[in-house]
């Protein structure tokens, strides 16, 4: 299970999250996008009208036929389990749970037995359930825009992790990157080549991304030549290393 985290909104983790999927749904991987953003924004990137399936009670009872809920996309080998509104309660359900935890295992049991590789979008923010998945995740993938609040951002969920003794590996990569701008070049140069968190691609500021809404397909499928998408090969391929995918 890959998790897509960040502690604050619009750095490019929905984005990211759905063209991973495409990429390791390209490759043959039986791959699930797992969007529990009640923004919905995974599910709508993919293809996929949001409809209302209590998508937060299907998280709360570990249901048996989880894997049934999750639907087709317009990509190729990539199934998606929609998000929707009611997930905006599911901090307060989940922590009402006395092993929240376990029933999230559970669930991720279930999945596992129908697919590789379950990519989860996350809702921004240190939530229950962010709290729970890091202690089942195996690689949990951040994006960080390239500036020092963003930073600090990153550093809060380091702590984060850490204080729940998880043995989750924490890897980041720098979303919107605008090489234009000289602070952002500088900070991009220093980070990436001195902490070790960092890995070697970052993601640049595109217009590419931004058409996804409108397009409602991942920019490696509608602009494979793009730069954006480029980068994303590029980003795969680190993450399939680190999940032993290669």
């Amino acid at each position: 299970m890959l998790a897509l985290a960040s502690m604050k909104g619009g750095v490019g983790k929905t984005s990211t999250s759905v063209n991973l999927a495409a990429l390791a749904a390209g490759t043959g991987l039986r791959t699930l996008l797992w969007d529990l953003d009640p923004q919905a924004g995974a599910t709508w990137r993919v293809g996929v009208d949001p409809e209302p399936v209590n998508a937060a009670r299907t998280v709360v009872r570990g249901r048996r036929d989880v894997a049934r809920l999750a639907r087709h996309t317009r990509v190729p080998g990539l199934a998606v389990l929609p998000a929707d509104d009611t997930l905006r309660s599911i901090d307060i359900a989940m922590s009402e749970k006395r092993h929240p935890a376990r029933v999230l295992s559970k669930t991720i049991d279930r999945l596992a037995d129908a697919y590789d590789l379950v990519i989860v979008d996350t809702p921004p923010g240190l939530t229950v359930v962010m709290e729970n998945l890091i202690e089942l995740a195996d690689l949990l993938l951040v994006p960080v825009e390239p500036t020092p609040l963003a930073l600090r951002t990153l550093g809060q969920l380091q702590h984060f992790v850490g204080e729940r003794s998880t043995n989750v590996p924490v890897a980041a990569f720098f979303s919107l990157l605008d090489e234009r701008k000289v602070a952002q070049r500088h900070l991009h140069a220093e980070y990436r080549a001195t902490d070790p968190v960092f890995l070697t691609t970052s993601i640049p500021h595109s217009t590419a991304i931004e058409r996804m809404g409108a397009e409602r397909l991942p920019t490696v499928v509608t602009s494979p030549s793009a730069l954006a998408s480029r980068r994303y090969r590029a980003l795969w391929g680190e993450v399939a290393e680190r999940l032993d995918l290669v």
